[in-house]
């Protein structure tokens, strides 16, 4: 009982804050329109969220090792909380900004202190599946913002942040109010000597290269995949919506199934379940490739291969890099990680977009990361 309480806290943490954010973005038309920004103005505002997560990214790692996990899972939580209530009454772009900053510095504490949790809270020899379940909350909060802004309407963001701020103010309480230890503070020292430690170690170093290369990859994958199904595969724009959402409800799920079989068939080898599925995600990289040609339903097969791969090594790769960490270090690791994580995304729709433009076409693109995902397999993660 006590596991299972455990076990949703962490799980909650992280769907209450992909909420906060992906409402933001799904109720996006009404937003605009209501606090009167233009269409570059408001992608200025998700980049502020998404900005503030790195560069708070190590300390917040660092004070998650010496606050502990429930302390920091309910400091993260009130921020996202008042974040999110505040934005509910903004009434212009300037303080909408600050808050999504406030809220981007809240959640940037949720994934250090669920892998401490994990960690504190779990058996070693079930790391890689609960770290794979808790993060199966971004994209089960994904998946909730867009049927609460599908079901509610475009005019009700104010009510959805609201709504967001009671269930962020909940998920705090649960975090002080849940059962086992995790408040008391792990580690001790200057948080210099303590990053500068993590940096050294070659093995977590090597997990996070793997995740920034990785999630390049799947930040092309996603920025891009609905304007290629559209395009090239020759889909209408509600198939390809529906695939869209097909490939995060499949990243849920394999999350878990990666994690089962690190643990359970692999005896925790985090790195062995990455080589796997980068190779598995080249294959799927070059089946877009040939997908366009190929015709509608191998571009469609390949999408859904690519979210259970490139979608869906998050739980994984945070297990691995946990592991590679000493107990005390845990969440100062999860801070460099958050640092590299958060760029892929930045650098891989950036850089597919350019070459697109350079070749005309998703040909050339999609086998560069296949190769991208090949060379990861083979000699980033080289045994």
């Amino acid at each position: 009982m006590a596991g299972g309480i455990r076990l949703f806290l962490l799980f909650a943490a992280h769907c209450v804050g992909t909420i906060n954010i992906m409402g933001v973005m799904a109720f996006a038309p009404a937003i605009q329109r209501d606090l009167g920004l233009d269409t570059a103005t408001f992608g200025l505002l998700v980049a502020a969220y998404y900005g503030a997560q790195p560069v708070v990214a190590l300390p917040g790692g660092w004070l998650v090792d010496r606050i502990g996990v429930k302390a920091a899972l309910a400091l993260s939580m009130t921020g996202v909380s008042i974040s999110a209530g505040f934005f509910a009454v903004s009434a212009g772009g300037g303080m909408a900004a600050a808050l999504l900053i406030l809220a981007g510095i809240a959640y940037s504490l949720v994934n250090p202190a669920t892998s401490v949790g994990v960690v504190t809270w779990f058996p070693p020899d079930w790391r890689s599946t609960m770290m794979s379940v808790k993060q199966a909350g971004v994209p089960a909060g994904g998946l909730i913002a867009a049927v609460i802004a599908g079901l509610a309407g475009p005019d009700a963001w104010r009510v959805s942040a609201s709504a967001v701020a009671v269930a962020a103010a909940l998920t705090a309480v649960l975090a002080v109010a849940a059962p086992g230890g995790g408040m008391a503070p792990v580690a001790r020292g200057p948080m210099l000597a303590g990053l500068l430690g993590v940096l050294r170690n070659r093995a977590l170093m090597r997990v996070c290269l793997t995740t920034f290369l990785l999630n390049t990859a799947q930040g092309a994958f996603y920025a891009y995949l609905v304007l290629y199904l559209v395009g090239p595969a020759g889909l209408s724009a509600g198939v390809a919506a529906l695939i869209f959402g097909a490939t995060h409800v499949v990243s849920a799920i394999a999350r878990i199934l990666w994690g089962l079989l690190a643990d359970r068939v692999w005896g925790g080898d985090g790195p062995r379940v990455l080589r796997i599925i980068a190779f598995a995600a080249s294959l799927g990289f070059v089946g877009l490739a040939l997908g366009a040609g190929l015709g509608a339903p191998a571009a469609g097969a390949a999408a859904l291969a690519l979210g259970m791969t490139i979608a869906g090594f998050a739980g994984v790769a945070q297990g691995a890099a946990a592991t590679a960490a000493p107990r005390a270090q845990i969440g100062a690791a999860m801070g460099v990680f958050m640092v590299l994580t958060p760029l892929g995304s930045v650098f891989g729709p950036s850089l597919f977009g350019g070459l697109i433009g350079l070749t005309g076409g998703y040909l050339v693109p999609y086998l560069l990361l296949a190769a991208l995902t090949a060379a990861v397999g083979a000699f980033v993660l080289r045994r």
